[in-house]
């Protein structure tokens, strides 16, 4: 997370040059961070703010963010500059997918829809971060910087998939274009899915520079070290699968959300009918 506030400029190169490494294989965006000289005086700004949805009962909390930025100059010599910021975001998200029988060219109908899955999906993101530059003049023409900053993620993705399936030997006939009957056979099924996945990373960054300008001479240095990880530390996965199932697709109503019905097999509300399960991690 890297507040607005913390930026100077962008600087976009769009072919490779001289000073970059040698595997580079394009150009490169240079991000700036703005120092306590780029502003006239004490420079502090604080920002907050958080979502709440009032009408979705899928609503966890009320995710929320803020930001704060500092930078300041002493003595017109030294430069200091300090932001961190966090936010949180949750973000629900509904899927239907189908599947129909694909007609050959010419062929103006009906067709059948005989796989429809719905997914429940929410994911809950957390995000902060913070950094630190120090800028010295030695002199009006010679600089020296010191920057620190620190990144942490971390997401947390929950997913939950009904999914019902037929094979086309079960498809009954007198099928349309938005109403599709499943006989029970041994292929048809529904599956019942819970995925939860687990994110966890951290960037950190220090750099060493200057800036000198002498005589006929523009002389800029940097050392630098980087390291970042990515830890997935939990994901888990369970899987419930009832077979012999009978259904109706029916998507008369709305062909994007269609109404699946089931007509004939094990009861899909009793857990006892689930008779291949898994669980994976």
């Amino acid at each position: 997370t890297v507040s607005a506030d913390t930026v100077e400029r962008l600087e976009v190169t769009k072919s490779p040059t001289p000073d970059m490494d040698g595997d580079s294989i394009g150009g490169a965006v240079n991000m700036v961070s703005k120092t306590g000289f780029d502003t006239k005086g004490r420079f502090v700004r604080i920002s907050a703010g958080l979502t709440y949805r009032p009408f979705d009962d899928r609503m966890q909390g009320a995710p929320y963010n803020y930001a704060v930025a500092y930078s300041e100059s002493f003595g017109g010599r030294l430069g200091v500059a300090i932001n961190f910021g966090h936010r949180q975001l949750f973000t629900p998200q509904d899927t239907v997918t189908q599947t129909s029988l694909a007609l050959a060219n010419g062929v103006s109908g009906p067709t059948y829809t005989n796989t429809v899955g719905y997914t429940d999906e929410r994911l809950l993101t957390s995000r902060w971060g913070g950094g630190v530059r120090l800028d010295y003049k030695l002199g009006d023409r010679s600089r020296i910087y010191w920057g620190s900053t620190i990144n942490r993620l971390t997401d947390h993705d929950t997913d939950r998939v009904l999914a019902f399936t037929g094979p086309a030997a079960a498809v009954a006939p007198g099928f349309t274009d938005t109403f599709t009957t499943i006989l029970p056979n041994t292929a048809s099924t529904v599956n019942i899915q819970a995925d939860n996945a687990y994110k966890d990373a951290r960037t950190r960054y220090h750099q060493l520079g200057g800036n000198h300008n002498l005589a006929g001479l523009e002389l800029d240095w940097n050392l630098y070290q980087s390291d970042s990880k990515s830890n997935y530390a939990g994901q888990r996965n369970w899987g419930f699968t009832a077979r012999g199932i009978g259904f109706t697709v029916d998507q008369r109503g709305r062909a994007d959300f269609p109404i699946v019905t089931q007509t004939a097999g094990p009861a899909i509300t009793d857990l006892a009918s689930f008779t291949e399960n898994r669980y994976r991690i």
